[in-house]
């Protein structure tokens, strides 16, 4: 479960719609507040009202948490972690993507793919805090209770 979110990119149905409207432009201080590395902290799975049924955070041990590089022109670098007690002996996985933000849509890919894969709302977007949620497929269902309907990522500004 450590690389959920990894796996939620590559994996997700794209959910994107096409439009020529004027909300659809790219929102510049969120593009440029976005800009940096961040650390992926946690995962909350929450019901239909918001509250929060379950938390899962990344434990890697005495490695670094996996980062989020968001860089200009919608260039994204993940650096994945895998769990070590030596702080020697931590391996790094980098996969590249691409990133966008319209209005208060965030959308991502990870891996060879040139389309959007995911898109998420975000639900906080500060200096140093930024979380985004989106809503269960059916497939992830089945890794949830019953009552989990949508999952919130917590990222926080690596300084």
């Amino acid at each position: 479960m450590k690389k959920i979110f990894s796996m939620f990119a590559l994996s997700a149905v794209a959910i994107t719609a096409v439009s020529c409207s004027d909300d659809d432009k790219p929102a510049p201080s969120e593009q440029n507040q976005l800009l940096g590395k961040w650390s992926y902290m946690e995962e909350l799975a929450l019901d239909e009202n918001g509250n929060v049924v379950s938390t899962y955070s990344d434990d890697n041990g005495e490695c670094p948490y996996d980062t989020f590089e968001f860089k200009n022109n919608g260039i994204l670098q993940n650096i994945d972690y895998d769990f070590s007690d030596n702080a020697s002996e931590c391996e790094n996985y980098i996969t590249d993507g691409i990133w966008n933000v319209t209005g208060n849509t965030f959308k991502l890919a990870l891996g060879e793919g040139e389309d959007f894969e995911d898109s998420f709302e975000i639900k906080k977007l500060t200096a140093d805090a930024f979380e985004i949620q989106r809503p269960l497929t059916r497939e992830e269902a089945a890794d949830y209770e019953l009552n989990v309907v949508a999952l919130k990522f917590v990222f926080k500004k690596v300084k």
